[in-house]
Formats: structure tokens, C-alpha cells, sequence
């Protein structure tokens, strides 16, 4: 396991403030610990929806679990003041890019729109609330112009207070597509990638069918190895666990919203 071994800076995207560090594989990594804003089950979140978002071939940085010195925490004002835990933290690669948004010149100049369904249905997929009025995390990479998914703390449409009774009510039969998927920023990449593949009526369907054809041993790996001191119970894993195979259960009625949602076979999005 990978130790943090110098704080560069603090972060000022996001909600939670992360943190820029340097760990001993001499690689730059952005931060996520226990500390007054950000509690295990955000750091769940994190390793969770991004081991998933891998298997299905979304891009989306490196991400892996690293132990935080204590004598790092206690020599960083920046981590005393913000109450940080030092033990087993959430890192990810850290890639140059901008994050400014998406309107129609951005989505525009993206160029691996392959994506934009693939965020659409992964989002619903894991009732991500972080990216609709969030525009640092709509990251676009500098060197390859291409989005990529990064930061899920706000998944299970309650972000960090999510526990196995929220989940069981989430377990909707057709599933609920959250209101933030009503967010601008979405109906203009459905929009974008209508524009460019005009012949494609069915653009969540390779993702759905990755997703379908997952062994039970990758999904069980989504749930591996989480830190005891992220203190998530078993319970609360079991739920998240049965949350996800629900939603695989009912990927073909994700779809069938989606479809209707984004005017795929209809000519236009369906607001609302």
C-alpha cells in the first residue's frame, strides 16, 4: 500500500476540498480523508463507484485506497485544522485538464463522445447527485480533449448518510432516474452525441450489455478490502451490494427512461 508522504496543497474544486499530495511511488495524487467534511462512507463511495465505472470501461483516473502517516497529519496545519484522520485515505491519479463545465462549446470540443451516454446511464446506475451542479467535476483531460468520470462521494442520491434503509426505499420498480439527471449539462451531451452519431437510436445499450455481462466476482471486488476504520458496517454493505444487483436487475428499464428522458427515437429531450 502506497503512504502519503507530502501535502502539496489544498484543493479549492469540489465540496469536500481535497487534497494534492505526493506518495512514495514519487507519483501526484489528489486526497480524500476522514475529516470534518467528508466521513467513510464518502471515501466507500469514492472506491466503490470507481472500481465499478473500470469494469465497465468508463474512463476514468486511478484510484486506490493509501495509508496517511499520522506525523504527515500532525505537521500539516492544513489537515489538523479540517480535523483529518490519519489511516487509510481514497487517492486519485492526478491528471492535467480543466473542469469548467459543460455548455454547447464544450460539449462541442469533446472528442471521445462514447462517453456522454456511458456518464448518463452510470450515474443513474448509482444515483450519482455530485456532477449535475458541480462543474469541477465535468472534467475534460488536456492532453486527449477526452471527459472522463471522476469524483462519485454524493452516489446513493444521499451521499454520505446513505445506510441500508435509504437504499431499500431507492430500490424502485422501474428504477428512479434522480432529478439531477435533469441538470442542463446532461441533455446537452445527449444532445452533442445525437448530433455526431444520428444514426445511433440506442446509445446506452453497449454499457448496459457490459454491465449485464459482469461475473459475480467482479461485482463482489467492488466491495473488497474497505478499511474497518471507514466504519462501514456489514449491514450497510450487504445493502449497497443488494442495491447494486437490483439496479442490474432492471438495466433494461434504465434504459427504456433514458431512451424516453433524452428524445433518443423521439427527436428532442423530454424535460422533467
Amino acid at each position: 500500500m502506497v503512504k502519503v508522504n507530502a501535502i502539496i496543497n489544498q484543493m479549492n474544486a469540489g465540496r469536500t476540498h481535497p487534497f494534492l499530495v505526493s506518495c512514495d511511488d514519487s507519483k501526484q495524487y489528489i486526497m480524500k480523508c476522514i475529516n470534518n467534511t467528508t466521513n467513510g462512507k464518502a471515501l466507500f463511495n469514492e472506491i466503490f463507484a470507481s472500481r465499478l465505472a473500470k469494469l465497465l470501461c468508463i474512463q476514468t483516473p486511478y484510484t486506490n485506497i493509501a495509508k496517511l502517516p499520522e506525523n504527515i497529519v500532525e505537521a500539516n496545519s492544513l489537515l489538523t485544522n479540517n480535523e483529518s484522520h490519519p489511516g487509510k485515505c481514497f487517492i486519485s491519479e492526478m491528471i492535467s485538464g480543466t473542469a469548467l463545465g459543460i455548455n454547447q462549446i464544450s460539449a462541442h470540443k469533446i472528442l471521445n463522445d462514447e462517453i456522454f451516454p456511458e456518464i448518463i446511464f452510470f450515474d443513474t446506475l448509482v444515483m450519482n447527485s455530485d456532477r449535475a451542479d458541480n462543474k469541477g467535476n465535468w472534467f475534460v483531460k488536456k492532453s486527449t480533449r477526452n471527459l472522463i468520470a471522476l469524483d462519485h462521494t454524493n452516489i446513493f442520491r444521499i451521499a454520505q448518510i446513505w445506510d441500508n434503509i435509504s437504499l431499500e426505499q431507492d430500490s424502485q420498480n422501474p428504477p428512479e432516474i434522480i432529478k439531477d439527471l435533469d441538470d442542463i449539462a446532461y441533455a446537452l451531451l445527449a444532445d452533442e452525441y445525437k448530433r455526431r452519431n444520428p444514426e445511433t437510436n440506442h446509445p446506452f445499450s453497449p454499457i448496459k450489455r457490459r454491465l449485464s455481462e459482469l461475473s459475480e466476482d467482479e461485482i463482489n471486488s467492488c466491495f473488497s478490502n474497505i478499511p474497518d476504520e471507514w466504519a462501514i458496517s456489514d449491514t450497510d454493505l450487504e445493502a449497497a451490494k443488494k442495491f447494486l444487483h437490483f439496479q442490474i436487475a432492471h438495466s433494461d428499464d434504465i434504459v427504456y427512461k433514458l431512451e424516453q428522458k433524452f428524445g433518443f427515437n423521439k427527436g428532442g429531450y423530454l424535460h422533467g
